[in-house]
């Protein structure tokens, strides 16, 4: 890990020192959740209305999930957006170390992870 990440990594713990900041930085992990779906989209190659046909949606909420500002996630909503990618959904309370993890490690490989189908011809 190079020496920038680390000092990030350090700031982002300092921050949640403040339990305002921790409520509210989890509260807007539903952002990482928009650029997961949109890059996952575009992994495989799709519009917004086949991902719309996929999970049986109107194009404006796909829109909207893509939106890091937009709102709208239901765990009916994420259970058929994992349905199209053939991907797992994983929703469960974690420690704080988790997240900053997950953050530290983010690359475009983690927020579009391979399908059932890619991981097994892996």
């Amino acid at each position: 890990m190079k020496p920038e990440d680390l000092e990030a990594i350090k700031r982002l713990w300092e921050s949640l020192e403040d339990v305002g900041y921790r409520r509210a930085y989890s509260a807007e992990q539903t952002t990482g959740l928009a650029f997961q779906i949109r890059q996952l989209r575009e992994k495989n190659g799709w519009t917004q209305e086949r991902l719309a046909e996929l999970t049986g949606k109107k194009v404006s909420t796909i829109a909207r999930w893509e939106d890091p500002n937009g709102r709208g996630y239901t765990l009916n909503a994420l259970n058929s957006l994992a349905t199209a990618f053939d991907v797992a959904l994983i929703v469960r309370f974690a420690p704080f170390s988790e997240m900053v993890e997950w953050i530290a490690g983010l690359t475009p490989e983690r927020l579009a992870p391979p399908s059932f189908r890619e991981e097994r011809q892996l």
